[in-house]
């Protein structure tokens, strides 16, 4: 606990945000773990950045205390075609996406449930379900996955209410990699919930809110920065 929080304080003064930290390259997992109950919170592997310190070795961290950053690099065209609709955005438009295979410089997140046991859970499987969203105007939120083909298999979508879930089957894959794309430019507060039935009777249940920053280029921020500036002046 000690080490944890030496870290999370150098976090606090490198941070320009109310968070803790932002989380901006490097391996890290939605976790989804037993703590007095099925619990939310973000794993950060070794070697991920978190307030620009490269981490010497894992953490674990409440979502209100990190930032997760999708920068300009993963900013790519929406392909065409109705099977990218859920993308929530029309073919041609910019899109922003954290990638389900590692790159360099750009968050690699994942859903890891690796805390948690087998035979606790009704056929040891968790969800996680997509709650609420409030972000940018026009921003949507989705996840997916794509096969060797490049074909999409959404599991959630803002901009569709019958993609709102991804299920974690412990016995074949306690841990996955997705896509998780955005539309717009700006803050989205993303609210999941995990929740799995009891092999012993009744279900347990954790909500949280996980903060995302898509970042523009530094030319479209500092237009950003300047307007602020201008109205600012004006207004004195």
């Amino acid at each position: 606990m000690m080490k944890r929080n030496i870290i999370l304080i150098c976090m606090i003064l490198t941070s320009s945000y109310a968070f803790a930290a932002n989380y901006t390259a490097g391996h890290a997992d939605m976790g989804l773990a037993e703590e007095n109950g099925l619990a939310l919170h973000l794993h950060v592997h070794a070697g991920a950045q978190v307030g620009g310190i490269t981490l010497p070795g894992d953490g674990e961290y409440e979502p209100n205390e990190v930032k997760i950053i999708v920068p300009n690099s993963t900013k790519f065209t929406r392909q065409a075609g109705s099977m990218w609709d859920k993308i929530g955005n029309a073919s041609g438009n910019d899109t922003w996406a954290l990638p389900q295979s590692e790159q360099t410089g750009v968050p690699f997140l994942g859903i890891g449930a690796e805390e948690a046991s087998l035979g606790i859970y009704d056929n040891n499987e968790i969800t996680l379900t997509l709650t609420s969203m409030s972000g940018p105007s026009g921003g949507h939120f989705s996840m997916w996955q794509t096969d060797q083909f490049g074909v999409p298999t959404f599991f959630m979508s803002t901009s569709d209410a019958g993609a709102d879930l991804i299920t974690i089957d412990l016995d074949i894959a306690d841990h996955t990699h997705v896509n998780w794309g955005f539309t717009a430019i700006g803050t989205y507060e993303i609210e999941f919930t995990a929740s799995a039935d009891l092999v012993a009777g009744g279900s347990q249940s954790s909500t949280e809110t996980f903060t995302f920053e898509v970042v523009p280029e530094p030319a479209t921020l500092g237009l950003v920065l300047l307007g602020t500036m201008l109205i600012h002046k004006k207004r004195n």
